[in-house]
C-alpha cells in the first residue's frame, strides 16, 4: 500500500537564498534559519453598526466628533510630551540649558502637537453624509 505524504516545503533565508513559499512570508522566516514564526490573520467580516430611524448622521457626527477631540488632546498630550523631554535634556546637558533652548523645545512641541491637531477636522468631516448639503448647493446656484 502506498503512502501518501503531505510535506510543506519552506525555504528558509541564508545568505544566498531567499524564501519563496507563499504560505510563509519574508517577514515570517528569521535570519538566523530558526522555525518561521506564524502569522495569525483574523479573516472575520466586522459586524455593520445599526441605527434607529432619523438617528444616524446624528451618531455619525457624534463618532467623529469624538474621535476629533481624541486627536486634539492626544496632540496636546505629543506636543507637552516633546517640549517636557526637550527641556530635561537641555537642562541636563548645561547650565541654564532650559531657557537658552526653550524657544527650540516649544517650536518642536508645537511641530508635533499641530502633526496631529491636523487630522482632527478630517475626522469629524468623513463622518458626516455630505449628499444632502451637495445638493443644497446645486440647488441654489442652480448647477
Amino acid at each position: 500500500m502506498a503512502e501518501h505524504r503531505s510535506e510543506t516545503k519552506v525555504e528558509t533565508k541564508t545568505e544566498k537564498t531567499t524564501v519563496k513559499d507563499p504560505v510563509f512570508p519574508k517577514s515570517a522566516v528569521t535570519l538566523s534559519g530558526s522555525l518561521p514564526v506564524p502569522i495569525v490573520l483574523d479573516l472575520r467580516k466586522k459586524k455593520k453598526r445599526r441605527y434607529s430611524p432619523g438617528t444616524k448622521a446624528f451618531q455619525q457626527a457624534g463618532f467623529g466628533a469624538f474621535k476629533a477631540s481624541y486627536r486634539v488632546s492626544n496632540g496636546v498630550a505629543d506636543g507637552i510630551r516633546r517640549f517636557y523631554k526637550g527641556s530635561r535634556k537641555s537642562s541636563r546637558k548645561r547650565k541654564d540649558g532650559l531657557l537658552v533652548d526653550l524657544l527650540d523645545n516649544s517650536a518642536r512641541g508645537f511641530r508635533d502637537s499641530t502633526r496631529e491637531l491636523a487630522k482632527a477636522p478630517y475626522d469629524f468631516v468623513k463622518r458626516i453624509n455630505t449628499k444632502p448639503f451637495a445638493r443644497l448647493l446645486r440647488n441654489s446656484f442652480g448647477l
